[in-house]
């Protein structure tokens, strides 16, 4: 494998693009078929992916691997503007992974966007296959940029630990328990309070009880999407025993309330 980022890497940038306001819809759950590098420009958002969810902020990163199925949307406080480069190839697999990258460690930490956006401006077009020397240009840059965030990845170790991943596993499986809650997580999985705080933060930048709300409502914009117009069905469908708890949550999270939500996927 090659492991110097600036040698002829096989690398094809298919496009790019750099957000000048925040889409507050979101994307998905869909399915990508390419590699996608985010780079958060401003604000925050939530990233979910393989029944886990991350808390992304400004300065920032995510990576999509193909064949992925997601869901990414802007934090309705504060909602993200984001630059991202979609690329293919047929080491883009190994370089990801020698940088730091891993479907267990999918965020990458602080980038000053001074550094970051210039690279972002001339990725933005999209290259022209017929322009060999295009591609080159293009694919270039790409490997300017991943060189940038093989300098700031902590090491090659995993943010998320083998026990948290069992732990967001049970979450994923049982998050429809009105019953789940983060003292049973606490002593189901022999881990203090604390300890379980530090983990979540590390891992996925949000406290578990907070992990938990998301996963649900990410569960309940799902029911909608896919056509259940009950909110008091699927309030119990994802774990709220009080629906008017539901709602709350349900509007601090997505900035709108149940009902203005499932009109709007009408």
């Amino acid at each position: 494998m090659k492991t110097d980022l600036s040698s002829d890497s096989y690398l094809y940038v298919t496009n790019a693009h750099i957000q000048t306001k925040s889409d507050m819809n979101g994307f998905g759950p869909a399915m990508r078929r390419n590699y996608i590098l985010h780079y958060v420009i401003e604000g925050n958002g939530y990233y979910e992916v393989d029944n886990r969810v991350y808390y992304i902020t400004n300065g920032q990163s995510f990576i999509i691997y193909p064949g992925e199925t997601v869901t990414y949307y802007p934090e309705p406080e504060n909602p993200w503007i984001y630059a991202w480069v979609n690329f293919v190839g047929v080491e883009a697999g190994q370089l990801l992974s020698y940088i730091g990258f891993s479907k267990n460690n999918r965020v990458a930490p602080y980038i000053d966007k001074e550094i970051i956006l210039p690279i972002f401006e001339n990725l933005k077009n999209p290259s022209d296959r017929s322009n060999q020397a295009f591609n080159t240009k293009n694919t270039g840059y790409l490997q300017v940029l991943l060189s940038i965030y093989m300098e700031r990845f902590p090491g090659k170790t995993e943010c998320i630990s083998e026990k948290l991943l069992s732990i967001t596993d049970y979450i994923s499986s049982n998050y429809a328990d009105t019953k789940l809650a983060v003292d049973e997580l606490s002593k189901k999985f022999w881990i203090s309070r604390s300890q379980l705080y530090r983990e979540f933060i590390k891992g996925f930048g949000m406290p578990p009880s907070r992990y938990i709300n998301q996963f649900r409502i990410l569960k309940a914009i799902q029911m909608f999407k896919q056509g259940e117009r009950n909110i008091e069905v699927i309030s119990r469908s994802v774990g709220y025993s009080d629906r008017f708890y539901f709602w709350r949550v349900f509007k601090k999270i997505t900035g709108k309330s149940p009902k203005d939500f499932r009109n709007s996927v009408d």
